[in-house]
């Protein structure tokens, strides 16, 4: 597989190639991820992060042991959401394309994952954007979802292949989907029709919908237009 392919259980600390010693640092970091994607139901990862960790660290049987049970595990697809395994854990989804991702996605997403336990982002697909925009993102699906996926903030990746805008009740049946309590919504779209009639959905299936705080400085239309001034 080459560098350009995206590889959903590759980790970019733990299974970086210049990784020439494991500190203790590393080994933290290793055991957070580890639980945190076996808490949020990501069997896949969860056992590469555990395989790679064993390579530095081979005399660890716990972590031996982790592996086998979780190998017997069947796979329930690669992307499930936060499916959490205590009760009091809270699971939370922020969406969109995140196409030329600046700052203002950053602290949205940091946001979001201060507000729950477990966040699951849906990106926001191609198709969608052709349909409901009459453009495609100027940064290709997958890269989209690579880029989401190495953030620390983030336990959980999806493609969302439905339109909040033109097919509403079907997007709210594919949140449900995912066993997720909170919608965190980008702070633009408050008091819009769209999510006054979405969140009033929601509440029907009790999921809360709040929104983070608006960023009104940078967006990526801005961004766009600024290079085409150039």
């Amino acid at each position: 597989m080459d560098w350009q392919t995206p590889q959903p259980d590759f980790d970019t600390v733990i299974a970086a190639c210049n990784l020439r010693e494991f500190s203790l640092l590393t080994e933290c970091f290793a055991y957070s991820r580890i639980l945190t994607n076996w808490q949020c139901g990501n069997i896949s990862k969860t056992v590469s992060l555990a395989k790679f960790t064993l390579h530095y660290l081979p005399e660890d049987k716990l972590l031996s042991l982790l592996v086998n049970h979780l190998k017997g595990i069947p796979k329930k697809g690669e992307l499930l959401g936060c499916v959490n395994q205590v009760n009091d854990k809270s699971g939370g989804l922020a969406l969109g394309v995140f196409d030329l991702f600046h700052i203002g996605h950053l602290r949205y997403l940091k946001y979001a994952r201060e507000q729950v336990d477990c966040l699951t982002v849906a990106v926001i697909s191609d198709r969608v954007c052709q349909k409901q925009k009459g453009k495609m993102p100027v940064i290709p699906q997958a890269h989209r979802v690579e880029i989401i996926k190495a953030l620390r903030c983030v336990d959980q990746v999806d493609v969302m292949d439905v339109s909040t805008e033109l097919e509403p009740q079907k997007m709210v049946s594919w949140v449900v989907s995912l066993k997720v309590n909170t919608i965190i919504v980008v702070g633009m779209w408050r008091d819009s029709e769209r999510w006054i009639r979405l969140t009033a959905l929601f509440k029907a299936k009790g999921i809360h919908v709040c929104f983070a705080p608006a960023t009104d400085t940078v967006s990526s239309t801005s961004i766009v237009a600024r290079i085409k001034n150039r």
